[in-house]
């Protein structure tokens, strides 16, 4: 016990304003991870647009751009990285099989924050024969029915562990 009352009253004073920015501290990180796995859960991407170019030409290489609409809900504070987005495409229920569509997000477009509302284009130019013939049937037929499935690859938390979400989506978008 210490003999005198000021001494005493310093120590409990410091106390209180260590417990105080300690709370702060804690309230703090505990709103960014929060809202960082708040953020993540509810992402919404949306398919916006599917493109096929120069298809009516086949002296030309036809291309398939899918465009995709990310946005991150506003919550107070968090944050995560968005990496890497591959799409599988379904063209009137025939994959293409040779061709790959996929994107590494920019450095400057990977992190996301409250508010994040960002265009990306996912596309490829189709070289190889089996796939040039389902952008051939579908257009000798005018049927443009794309079942597309995405994987977007993200961080939480500066880790360096991938997590994966899967998105499947129909084209042109059914009501």
């Amino acid at each position: 016990m210490i003999e005198h009352d000021r001494p005493q009253n310093i120590i409990i004073a410091a106390m209180i304003v260590i417990a105080a920015i300690s709370s702060v501290y804690l309230y703090s990180n505990a709103s960014h991870y929060s809202g960082s796995y708040v953020m993540i859960n509810d992402l919404q991407i949306d398919l916006v647009d599917v493109r096929v170019l120069n298809y009516e030409n086949m002296s030309l290489n036809p291309s398939l751009q899918m465009v995709f609409n990310v946005r991150a809900p506003d919550v107070a504070t968090g944050s995560a990285t968005l990496t890497y987005l591959r799409a599988v495409v379904y063209l009137n229920n025939e994959s293409f099989s040779y061709t790959e569509f996929r994107l590494a997000i920019p450095k400057d477009k990977q992190t996301i924050t409250p508010g994040y509302n960002e265009n990306f284009t996912i596309g490829s130019t189709i070289t190889v024969a089996e796939d040039k013939a389902i952008i051939y049937d579908a257009a000798a037929n005018d049927i443009w029915t794309f079942g597309i499935v995405l994987t977007y690859f993200y961080h939480l938390f500066n880790s360096t562990a991938e997590s994966v979400n899967i998105l499947v989506f129909a084209w042109p978008k059914m009501d």
